[in-house]
């Protein structure tokens, strides 16, 4: 799901960065937002559920913060 939300997130980065702000009205990106924010919220669910607090902190947490910084880092660049 990560992977999901990493790739969706660099392609509409780029489409962004390449066409400008007005891309974002064209119902491809629009639902490429969609599906990253259901991907969030299945992520976020099921790191609610979990059994496992070792594991989401290990394999999770790492990669969602510096996903989000770099994230935040690109979209100040464009």
């Amino acid at each position: 799901m990560l992977n999901v939300y990493k790739v969706i997130s660099e392609n509409v980065s780029v489409a962004i960065a390449t066409n400008g702000e007005n891309v974002t009205k064209q119902p491809l990106i629009k639902s490429m937002r969609t599906v990253k924010k259901e991907t969030l919220k299945l992520i976020s669910s099921w790191v609610g559920h979990s059994n496992d607090p070792q594991m989401v902190s290990v394999k999770f947490h790492v990669f969602i913060f510096v996903y989000s910084v770099s994230s935040i880092l690109v979209m100040q660049s464009i």
